[in-house]
């Protein structure tokens, strides 16, 4: 897969903490990510490489937030709008 289809999770992370203005626990995290796994129907092992797809990383944020919000992403960087 290309390096520009591939979100780092610790990217998606830090995004919607900036957003949300807050910082997530390991353990609350894991529960996010647990609840939007279940919601997308996807096991552990598919979702465990440290990064995601653009569209599954656009998912998790849209699940994290509302479905409201506007997202690009960039190489370094997640920006939320």
């Amino acid at each position: 897969m290309k390096r520009e289809n591939k979100i780092p999770l610790a990217h998606i992370k830090d995004g919607i903490e900036q957003y949300k203005n807050t910082a997530y626990t390991s353990k609350e995290w894991e529960t996010l990510l647990y609840g939007w796994r279940q919601k997308k129907h996807y096991r552990k092992r598919e979702t465990n490489k440290g990064w995601l797809k653009t569209e599954d990383a656009t998912s998790l944020i849209q699940y994290a937030l509302n479905d409201r919000v506007k997202i690009t992403f960039a190489h370094f960087a997640t920006f939320i709008v």
